[in-house]
Parts: structure tokens; C-alpha cells; sequence
């Protein structure tokens, strides 16, 4: 019985976590060789049941990587390339843009070591 009260009290003061998430957006599905693709990536929450994204600021790339994997299997880090579009802190987005130099597919990847908020 004690434990079902202790388990009925956490359950009871349990409130959902809010945080925040990155993503990477790209302008186009669907580029020819030699065409420029402009990559985005940004920070922020979900909202709308994952309908609607607000952006929250710049992400510190420290830890971060955002990189194009090539159809020949080599990779491109676009990290040293990309821009800051804020003007204000809390705003904004990084940005670059990237050529596609050979046909087939081509995968943006991007990940982060550490807790942001």
C-alpha cells in the first residue's frame, strides 16, 4: 500500500519536460549537379503537436557537426561555411550554401554531443 501512494505522489507531481531540438532544412528536395542548395540549421521547439517550430536562437557548433555525405561515400563538413542569420541574440539560424558536384544522392547529416536549452 506505501508503495502505491509513493507511486500515486510521483505520478501526481510529474510535469512534462520542455526542450528544445535541432533540425536541418534544405530548400529543395530534388537538385541537378552543379546546382547550389542552401542548408539550414536550426533550434528550437515543437509546438502544435509537432506542426509548428519556433525558433528559439544560434546553437553553439562546438559540439556540433552538419556535414553532406557524397554518393562516392566522401563527406563535405559544411561547419567552417555557415553563416549566422540572427541580428539579435534568440534569434536566427546558421545557413550555407552547398554545390552538389556529382550526380546521385546526397545525405546532409548533423548531430550534437551536449545538453542545450
Amino acid at each position: 500500500m506505501k508503495t502505491l501512494f509513493t507511486l500515486c505522489c510521483v505520478f501526481a507531481i510529474t510535469v512534462p519536460a520542455f526542450a528544445h531540438d535541432t533540425w536541418v532544412e534544405v530548400n529543395t528536395p530534388e537538385v541537378r549537379e552543379g546546382n547550389v542548395v542552401h542548408v539550414d540549421l536550426k533550434l528550437g521547439n515543437h509546438g502544435n503537436d509537432h506542426r509548428d517550430f519556433k525558433l528559439h536562437s544560434l546553437i553553439t557548433l562546438d559540439h556540433a557537426t552538419l556535414a553532406v555525405n557524397m554518393p562516392c561515400g566522401c563527406e563535405v563538413d559544411l561547419k567552417p561555411n555557415l553563416i549566422g542569420t540572427a541580428y539579435e541574440e534568440k534569434q536566427g539560424y546558421w545557413t550555407t550554401p552547398y554545390i552538389t558536384t556529382k550526380p546521385g544522392l546526397h545525405v546532409v547529416s548533423h548531430e550534437l554531443d551536449t545538453l542545450h536549452g
